[in-house]
């Protein structure tokens, strides 16, 4: 994990890009929606509060007109509450795993964050995370 990134508040929230085979039957994200993606020793995500807007919406809207990942019908973004996460997942984990949230600029994405000290093989932290999701919205 890299110090210079900083620590991300726990009453910021996160967006997710979970693309539409990893949304289960039910709206939900499966747990492998939160797997590092490959080269990656964080899980990705957006911080919606260094988005544009006063509310929920509109920072998501601000989202998808700002990220630069290529999304498709049914495509969504899988929204979590930085402090909610990382208790549960202190509280549920067999090891009371402490997850690390940093902002972690890239690119011109200013918003770009990530979620560190989880691992591919982490299945139990994945899981406790999907079942944090507070909300499902449209990527697209």
């Amino acid at each position: 994990m890299n110090d210079e990134y900083s620590d991300l508040k726990p009453s910021n929230n996160l967006a997710r890009y979970v693309k539409r085979g990893q949304v289960t039957p039910d709206g939900r994200p499966a747990h492998i929606a939160f797997r590092p993606r490959e080269k990656e020793d964080h899980i990705s995500t957006f911080c919606l509060e260094m988005l544009q807007g006063d509310t929920v919406d509109a920072q998501v809207q601000d989202l998808r007109v700002t990220c630069p990942l290529t999304r498709k019908p049914k495509d969504q973004f899988a929204l979590l509450n930085v402090g909610v996460t990382k208790q549960a997942v202190e509280d549920e984990s067999p090891d009371r795993r402490v997850l690390e949230f940093k902002h972690v600029p890239m690119d011109g994405l200013e918003s770009h964050c990530g979620i560190f000290g989880v691992r591919v093989d982490d299945a139990i932290i994945h899981k406790i995370i999907a079942e944090e999701t507070f909300d499902m919205v449209s990527a697209t």
